[in-house]
């Protein structure tokens, strides 16, 4: 609902070197190889495992080489979570298949870019929008902003280009 004043491009190709072995991003998709088994471990550690492995082949500004990093986590990690981002960070991460939904995506994302939870009363209460409730299905839903003469809050320059990444993360 930007009105094409915001646009996600996947990064066409870099190539990094981590340890010997050359590590490519391709149309915005990079597999990441740690040594922390995803079965039974916390989200954190395959997480950080993973950003340490991006930092030593690409150098430790991740934001140089794509404005946002998305880590699809296999699965196995422990606990009953879906994904989470952090609001203005650059790193939403995603567990297993959840990486497949595009509400799920976006949800994260507008965390990324500085959204918070929609709902008057309860986290995830406002069904309306992407930043309530995620829907587990690849195909929708169709959202578009509430109509109340903004623009889903948010003011957008002539236009933003943001180039875009992908990690995979795999035991």
């Amino acid at each position: 609902c930007s009105y094409g004043a915001l646009t996600f491009t996947p990064l066409a190709s870099e190539t990094g070197n981590n340890g010997g072995d050359e590590v490519s991003i391709v149309d915005g998709v990079v597999t990441i190889n740690v040594d922390v088994a995803a079965n039974g471990n916390s989200d954190g550690n395959v997480r950080n495992a993973v950003t340490n492995k991006i930092k030593a082949a690409f150098g430790s500004d991740m934001q140089a080489v794509a404005d946002y990093w998305m880590y699809c986590l296999p699965p196995g990690t422990s606990g009953s979570w879906i994904a989470y981002a952090y609001i203005n960070s650059y790193i939403s991460v995603y567990n297993n298949q959840w990486c497949n939904y595009p509400s799920g995506q976006m949800h994260e994302i507008g965390h990324n870019l500085g959204y918070a939870h929609s709902g008057e009363s309860q986290t995830y209460d406002d069904q309306s929008g992407m930043m309530g409730y995620s829907y587990s299905q690849d195909g929708g839903p169709v959202m578009l902003s509430h109509g109340h003469g903004k623009r889903d809050g948010m003011e957008y320059p002539e236009s933003t280009e943001i180039r875009l990444w992908s990690t995979a993360s795999e035991t």
